[in-house]
């Protein structure tokens, strides 16, 4: 991805850049799965695919200081306009329904004790277990939305994979 990209989840991080990248669009390795996630709803949307759930496990790498490179496994989850009839009603997309479903899936790994959703901006959260931070959770502000060239409403989730694992195997 281009770095005009790829600086709209982390802007506190710095890229790896690529010493022979094989086209300026390649550069830098990423250091968010996010907006290639963002770039498939986008593709999808143009298809006319609204209501979807995506998903991208892979690693992430940034620079942590000049002489010390950083990487982690990462789950990149996206959600697309999910609103969907129920038997009765419609049922609602928002950020409440999101974080039930993390929480649910959190539970199912024996960590839905202790999850705190901490608001860092408007639009966004970290997400803690434990005390430990193993994740962010977006909703793409009209901003973000233009950027993709999304217009339905669209949640991301990114989280350590490896943190979570080691707090899945502690004792």
């Amino acid at each position: 991805l281009h770095m005009d990209k790829m600086n709209l989840f982390n802007k506190y991080r710095s890229c790896v850049k690529i010493s022979n990248p094989l086209s300026n669009e390649m550069e830098y390795l990423r250091d968010s799965i996010l907006p290639g996630l963002a770039l498939a709803s986008s593709y999808n949307e143009k298809r006319m695919n609204n209501h979807y759930k995506l998903f991208e496990v892979g690693t992430v790498h940034w620079v942590e200081s000049e002489d010390k490179y950083m990487q982690e496994n990462s789950i990149g989850i996206l959600w697309s306009d999910n609103s969907h009839k129920h038997w009765r009603d419609t049922i609602d997309f928002d950020l409440s329904m999101v974080k039930g479903e993390l929480s649910s899936l959190f539970s199912r790994f024996g960590l839905g004790d202790s999850i705190v959703y901490k608001e860092t901006d408007n639009d966004s959260f970290s997400i803690s277990i434990d005390g430990s931070r193993i994740g962010s959770l977006y909703s793409l502000n009209n901003k973000l939305l233009n950027e993709f060239e999304i217009s339905n409403g669209t949640i991301l989730a990114e989280l350590n994979l490896d943190i979570l694992i080691s707090l899945c195997t502690k004792e």
